[in-house]
């Protein structure tokens, strides 16, 4: 029996088996983003995307300068426009955290398979992968995501600040006419907390 001979079979090097090629990953990425919205909407559930308006405009979700001396209904439809608002900003802050998270992921990939393509020490690889046009790119997508959220989250913020203050103005305005009932009641005669 002639000896065996052994196999030989070619294999890739263990870091190359699983490397996704950049632009697969990439696409994977907002993939991922598009398959999670259409999960959200299958559900029957849909983003708040009404801006809410006031008339024609729509309404910049603000306090106006006279709000302390509108009255009840004003003040109700007020508050109203206000959650509306608030609700819309809520919307578009969940999706642009969602997208910045995705930006965030699809930097570190670009960065990663950059960077590996780079020669020399250390620092070398870092420098030169922070100027390669990949990287800028990702970066940029990274950094308007980024950024867009910081203002959505900002503008949610000061909604949520001016819907407290309305609230807690309601509630005072609330307390006054209940303390005032109390008074008339009193004044009529007539004891609130007597026994009938």
């Amino acid at each position: 029996m002639p000896p065996r001979r052994p196999v030989v079979v070619d294999e890739p090097e263990k870091t190359d088996l699983y490397d996704t090629p950049l632009d697969e990953g990439l696409e994977r990425y907002v993939l991922a983003s598009e398959r999670a919205l259409t999960r959200v909407l299958d559900t029957g559930l849909t983003p708040h995307d009404a801006r809410p308006k006031r008339g024609n405009q729509y309404f910049d979700g603000r306090l106006p300068p006279n709000w302390a001396a509108l009255n009840n209904q004003q003040i109700g439809e007020l508050f109203e426009m206000m959650t509306a608002h608030a609700d819309f900003l809520g919307a578009k802050s969940t999706l642009a955290k969602a997208e910045r998270q995705n930006a965030e992921e699809r930097l570190r990939l670009v960065k990663a398979k950059v960077r590996k393509s780079k020669l020399g020490t250390n620092d070398d690889k870092e420098d030169a992968t922070i100027c390669d046009s990949r990287y800028v790119e990702a970066n940029a997508q990274w950094l308007e995501a980024s950024e867009y959220y910081e203002i959505i989250s900002g503008m949610m913020d000061a909604a949520t600040r001016d819907l407290r203050i309305l609230s807690r103005h309601l509630e005072t305005k609330k307390m006054e006419f209940e303390g005032g009932r109390r008074v008339t009641g009193m004044n009529n005669g007539r004891n609130p907390f007597a026994r009938s």
